[in-house]
């Protein structure tokens, strides 16, 4: 997430936010992700597991 005006980042309330964790069948690289359309951050697989 990227701002022009850090001062509006103070304001975002991420507490009720639920993060997973996901195993990337592809590489093996375990990362906590949210969301539908996921890909791994390594090699960009989407071919994944969760794990929680």
């Amino acid at each position: 997430m990227c701002f022009v005006d850090s001062s509006t980042a103070d304001s975002v309330d991420m507490s009720g936010v639920v993060m997973s964790t996901y195993k990337c069948n592809a590489c093996d690289n375990k990362f906590k992700g949210m969301g539908s359309k996921l890909s791994c951050p390594t090699c960009q697989s989407t071919d994944l597991k969760k794990l929680d």
